[in-house]
Parts: C-alpha cells; sequence; structure tokens
C-alpha cells in the first residue's frame, strides 16, 4: 500500500483539458447551430395556418429556442470548467511534492492502523438500539 504511484502527468492533463475544451466546443457549436437551423424552418409554410398549428408550431419552435439557450449556457459552464480545471493542474504542479508527502502519510498512517486493529472511526457511534427502526417496527 506504501508503494502507490503518487505523480501526476501534467502533460497528460493538459492535454485531456484542452481536447474536452476543443472537442466539447466544438460540439455545442454544432449542435447550436443546429438547433438554430431547426427553429427557423419551423415557419407557416410548414405548418399552415390553422389556429391548432400556428399555436403548436408556435410553441414547438419556442421549445427549440430554449434548447439552444441551454446549449449556450453548458458552452460558457464549458469554458468556466476548462479554464477552472487548468488552473487547478498548473496549481497542483506547483504543489506536486508537498501533496505527494501528505497523500503518502496518509496511506502510510492507515495502513498502519490497519495492520495493528486500531483504525477507529473519527466519531463514535451513538447508541443504535432500535431509533434506527421506523416507530411502528420493533426487533425482538
Amino acid at each position: 500500500m506504501t508503494n502507490e504511484d503518487l505523480s501526476f502527468d501534467y502533460d497528460q492533463a493538459l492535454h485531456q483539458c484542452n481536447k474536452l475544451e476543443q472537442d466539447g466546443k466544438a460540439s455545442l457549436e454544432a449542435s447550436i447551430a443546429a438547433t438554430e437551423a431547426w427553429a427557423d424552418q419551423q415557419t407557416v409554410e410548414r405548418w399552415g395556418t390553422e389556429p391548432g398549428a400556428i399555436r403548436f408550431r408556435t410553441a414547438y419552435r419556442n421549445f427549440i429556442l430554449a434548447l439552444t439557450h441551454e446549449l449556450r449556457i453548458n458552452a460558457a459552464e464549458l469554458d468556466e470548467f476548462t479554464a477552472r480545471l487548468r488552473a487547478a493542474i498548473h496549481e497542483f504542479k506547483d504543489n506536486e511534492e508537498q501533496l505527494e508527502q501528505a497523500v503518502k502519510n496518509i496511506v502510510d498512517d492507515i495502513g498502519a492502523k490497519s495492520q495493528y486493529h486500531s483504525f477507529l472511526p473519527v466519531a463514535e457511534v451513538a447508541n443504535m438500539g432500535s431509533s434506527m427502526l421506523p416507530p411502528n417496527m420493533r426487533m425482538e
């Protein structure tokens, strides 16, 4: 348990972050363009002029535009996520040795306590009596 590899591959992490940003952004932009084009196709010529068809066309077009709006929100969230991920990767790179030592100490401590059966929960469990059961049930 103490021989765990705790290293961090920065190049791979940055590559994956960039790939997520590029591929995700491209996919979302294509989806936005497709839904906008689909909304533009919901015309009177396509649906007709009867009152029911007009109401349905309007509701359907509004739904498609709402979907487009949500896709734009997803694109903004993706931008924020990848920016924060990139910052976290750089922060981790600057602190890797300290973090690696801290994790190693935790792993060693757990291993030692487990070996001697002295690994106890942080907080003791309160009286578990019948209070765990619903009031209409009892253990006999």
